[in-house]
This record gives C-alpha cells, structure tokens and sequence, in this order.
C-alpha cells in the first residue's frame, strides 16, 4: 500500500486521465461558433480555465473513496460531544440530590448506569477521533509521496530552457514547504465542516436547555470573533506568502553556496 514506485504510477495514471478529460472538454465546448467580440472573448478564456487540468482533481479521484470514509468515521466523535454534557449533568444532579435522576425524559435511571455509558461513549469517541487520524494520516502520506516522487520525476525530464525558469530555491521549496502545506491541509480538512456543525448544534442545545436569548447571544458572540479574525486571518496569509518568496531566495543562496 506505502510502496513508493506503486504511489507514483497511481498519482502519475490519475493524472494523465485528468488531463485527457479537460482536454476532451475543452475540445468539445470549442467545437461550436465562437464570436468575435469581446464578450465571446471573456467567455472562451473564463471555458479555458475551467478546463484546465487540475492536480487536486487527480488527488481525489486517488482518495476520495478513503476521505468520505474517514469523515464517517468521525461522526461518532461529534455526537459524543453533544450528548456528553446531558450526562455530565444527570452525575452532578445525583451528586446533589442523592437520588436518581432523569436524562432525555427518562425518570429514574440509576446513576452507575448513566456512568458507565458515559464512560462507553468517551471510549468510542476517542476510537473515532484516533482511527479518523490514523486515516487521514495515511492518505496524507500516500499524497505528500506520490507528489515528492511526481515533482522529481518532472524535474529530472525538464529541458534547458524550462529548467532556467526556476531557481533551485522555488523547487526546493515546492519539494519541502508546499508539502508540508498539503500535508496540513489534508490533515484538518475535515475540521471545515466539523466545525461549524458543531457550532451549530451546540447553539440548539443551548437554545433548548438554557433558551433561545443566551443562544442568540452565543451566536452573536460567535459572528463577532469571526468578523474580527477573518482580517486577521488574512493579513496572516500575506505574510505567509512574503515569507515563502523570502524562503526561496534563502534556499537558492544556500543551495548555490554549497555548490559552488
């Protein structure tokens, strides 16, 4: 499954059948009449870059199937986290009280029996949390391999002239800083949708246990931090890309210094 020469010939295979499909596209969509003005124009560049090949197109033809499985996996995790906090409060209720407590409707449960489920979905919480990164760690690693052993080979077949338009730096870079983002990426992709469900599902609870004025409050709350930090996120992004041209030139020195 990790042998490198098969990650190669797969990514390498996807990515021909990715190309091969834009390509068809594009010559399908140009078979019609073109007009010569402008509009038309625009048009046929915006056709043009949507038919382009894509290599996340060929990344996940690879390991969506894996993806969607280790997003199911995780599902488990999210719905111990909602419904923790109904147990935790039946326990400290009979902590309280002394007496037998009620949760979900029900009157008169035992307190050992509401422990010991809580304790069950801690237990296959933490399976799902550990199994959903143990895949998503796989797939990580067959995609920063397969992307290593693609950007070697390319870089071997390059010409003269092609190779002079990129400084050893920018290669290095895309061989160690870019994978290391596409590593990341693929590490806390599923967080995109995880959470703002759980944002949502927490603001209903709180809505229904506590009310709807300390939920809307929440949410504002929320919206509020969102609204300050998605500037902020931005800036940080910016940065980040002045940085890595700062990191290409600083490997280009290094790289020319060590050899000469």
């Amino acid at each position: 499954e990790h042998n490198v020469e098969k990650i190669h010939e797969s990514l390498q295979t996807a990515w021909s059948e990715e190309v091969k499909r834009r390509h068809s596209n594009t010559n399908t969509t140009g078979d019609g009449k073109h007009s010569t003005t402008n509009d038309s124009d625009n048009i046929n560049n915006s056709h043009s870059r949507n038919h382009k090949p894509h290599l996340l197109g060929a990344l996940m033809e690879l390991h969506s199937k894996e993806f969607i499985m280790s997003g199911i996996i995780i599902l488990p995790f999210i719905a111990v986290i909602l419904i923790q906090p109904y147990f935790i409060t039946a326990i400290l209720d009979y902590i309280i009280e002394e007496d037998s407590v009620s949760i979900f409707g029900l009157d008169g449960i035992p307190p050992l029996y509401i422990a010991t489920v809580s304790g069950v979905l801690m237990i296959l919480s933490m399976f799902s949390i550990n199994l959903t990164f143990y895949m998503v760690n796989n797939i990580d690693i067959k995609m920063r391999t397969g992307l290593m052993t693609l950007l070697f080979d390319k870089c071997l077949k390059l010409s003269v002239s092609a190779r002079s338009q990129y400084s050893s730096g920018e290669i290095l870079t895309l061989m160690s800083v870019d994978m290391e983002r596409v590593w990341f990426g693929v590490l806390f992709a599923h967080w995109i949708w995880v959470g703002p469900l759980c944002m949502v599902s927490s603001l209903v609870s709180i809505g229904l246990v506590v009310g709807m004025v300390p939920a809307l409050t929440a949410a504002a709350a929320g919206i509020f931090i969102l609204c300050v930090f998605f500037p902020l996120g931005r800036l940080i992004a910016e940065a980040r890309r002045r940085l890595v041209g700062q990191t290409e030139r600083r490997m280009k020195l290094i790289n020319e210094s060590l050899l000469g």
